[in-house]
């Protein structure tokens, strides 16, 4: 299990509010490859799933 990091929420509310990684990460000047990695070590850290994700859109639970 990995430390939860504040910015993970940050990055969280981004992929919620803008509906999916990539435009997250275009938002924050980062990768998409980041806020994913972001979003599963918030995942891991709470020791549950965040997001519904499909090859199409990204939804809270």
């Amino acid at each position: 299990m990995r430390p939860l990091r504040l910015d993970s929420l940050e990055i969280f509310e981004d992929v919620v509010r803008c509906g999916g990684f990539r435009a997250a990460a275009l938002g924050r000047g980062v990768s998409s490859s980041a806020i994913s990695q972001s979003i599963s070590a918030l995942e891991d850290a709470l020791a549950i799933r965040l997001l519904n994700r499909t090859t199409r859109s990204v939804a809270p639970y």
